[in-house]
Parts: structure tokens; C-alpha cells; sequence
């Protein structure tokens, strides 16, 4: 199940979030376009899965860390932060799975390293 803010919030209200609906675009093209998926491949332990993903919105947000001057980020490195942000506060990783929108848990345990500094 992915998250969106209809179901991680059942209270939502349509003014607290500036007229957006929960199946809103957060993140759109320079032209105000959907990014759109595409199908990849990769093994897993439990065998091949195929799965899509935004290799251009991942470009682009590589792309604006470079601009930040952030270096050695990706988009990956943005959830791998929330991900062990969130695991050291809650210690929960079904909310952790819930947030990265991932439906296994093989998917998540990359994300899921938490060093000392962090504890």
C-alpha cells in the first residue's frame, strides 16, 4: 500500500493542505507534467521481480542536491534518511515500510541501517 495523505491522515481536510488532493502530483515536470514510470528489472533473494520507477525524477533530484551543493546524494539517500530517521524514533518497521511505500519487506531493509550516532 502506498502512502498518500488521504490515508496517512483520515482526518484530511482539503484547506489544511492549500486545496491539493490526495492523488496530486507533489513533484511535476518543469513543463507541469506527471513523471512518468517505467518498467525495470532486478533480483531479489525470493527471484526476479519487476517493478517501475521514475528514472527521470530520480535524475532531477540528484540533479537539485548538486545544485544545493549537497554531494554524494541521491534519491535514494533522501528516503534512506527518513527511513532511519523515522526507525530510530518509532523502533517500528511496518511504519517505516508504510512511509517508503514498500510492499516487502526485502524492499525496505537497505533503508533500514541505523548507526550509533544516530541512537
Amino acid at each position: 500500500m502506498l502512502l498518500s495523505r488521504s490515508n496517512a491522515c483520515p482526518n484530511f481536510k482539503r484547506w489544511r493542505y492549500r486545496g491539493l488532493r490526495p492523488d496530486s502530483r507533489m513533484v511535476t515536470t518543469h513543463k507541469g507534467q506527471a513523471f512518468e514510470p517505467a518498467l525495470k528489472y532486478r533480483d531479489l533473494h525470493a527471484g526476479p521481480e519487476v517493478y517501475s520507477a521514475c528514472g527521470r525524477l530520480e535524475e532531477t533530484i540528484t540533479r537539485l542536491y548538486r545544485q544545493a551543493g549537497i554531494k554524494q546524494s541521491s534519491s535514494h539517500s533522501g528516503g534512506r534518511t527518513l527511513a532511519v530517521k523515522v526507525l530510530a524514533a518509532t523502533v517500528d518497521v511496518d511504519t517505516v515500510q508504510t512511509i517508503l511505500g514498500r510492499q516487502s519487506l526485502d524492499h525496505s531493509k537497505p533503508y533500514l541501517t541505523v548507526d550509533q550516532e544516530t541512537i
